[in-house]
Order: C-alpha cells, then structure tokens, then sequence
C-alpha cells in the first residue's frame, strides 16, 4: 500500500515522491567554464539561459539537462540491460512533471537514437538497434504530446 499526498496542483504517491528525492539529490557535471543564468520559478523548478557562444571542443546536445547528460555519456552508455528503457521512463516522470521544460527533448531522443545507430558495436551495446526504435518511438510520443 503507498500513502498518497495530496495537493492543489496534483496528487503523488510514495513511489513519485520517491523519484522526486532522487532528480533533486542527482548532480548533473557542468562545465567549469560555462557561467549559465539560473532563475529559480516557483522554488520547484530551475530555468537555466546560456548566451555565451558554443566551442567547437564542446558539443552542444539538445533537450533537457538529464538528456543532455545521457547524450554526453553516450560511450558509457550500455543497451544490453535496458538501461535505455529505464532511462525513457525517467524522462517520462520529469516531463510530464513539467511538459514546458522539455520542448526540444523530441529532437534529442532522435540525436540519441542517431548517435547509437552509429557507435561501434560491444558485447554491453548488444540493445543498441533497439534502443534506436525506443527512442525514436519516444521522439514521435513526445513531438505529439507537445505540439
């Protein structure tokens, strides 16, 4: 049994409240010379506005912080054990917490699924065509849901 909270704006259970802890305890790496604005909206979600020019060195990734942090750990990224399924869940939880914060992740789901089609094959990628069709499904589901 999970106990409910219960707000004006929406109803949790334990298991969401749960996830919540863990995306707020979760520490995305930045780099040390970006100097993003951060502008904190309604002291549960942070907007953050970068104008400095992109370096051909870094690459610049579409989509919310948590896909861009994926896509920048890509060679890491292992498909064998469906970390790719869990990883679209996650995404699911956080946009559809906040739908307006993830207007570009339908073209970062279709970068993801592209750069995956083109990584070299290891014994932990065997998943990774898979994890092509999930993640170009999730582009088509989150392209539909926003437009």
């Amino acid at each position: 049994m999970t106990a409910t909270v219960m707000n004006s704006a929406f109803t949790m259970d334990a298991t969401d409240s749960h996830l919540c802890e863990l995306l707020r305890a979760l520490e995305i790496a930045k780099p040390e010379n970006a100097s993003p604005d951060v502008y904190i909206v309604d002291n549960d979600y942070m907007m953050v506005e970068h104008d400095g020019p992109s370096t051909p060195s870094s690459p610049s990734f579409q989509g919310c912080e948590f896909l861009q942090s994926i896509h920048s750990q890509l060679d890491n990224f292992p498909t064998t054990g469906g970390a790719y399924i869990e990883s679209i869940f996650t995404h699911r939880q956080i946009f559809f917490a906040y739908p307006g914060g993830h207007l570009c992740c339908a073209k970062a789901f279709s970068d993801l699924a592209c750069s995956l089609q083109r990584r070299e094959w290891r014994a932990d990628r065997d998943s990774d065509m898979e994890a092509v069709t999930a993640f170009n499904y999730e582009a088509q589901f989150i392209a539909s849901v926003v437009s």
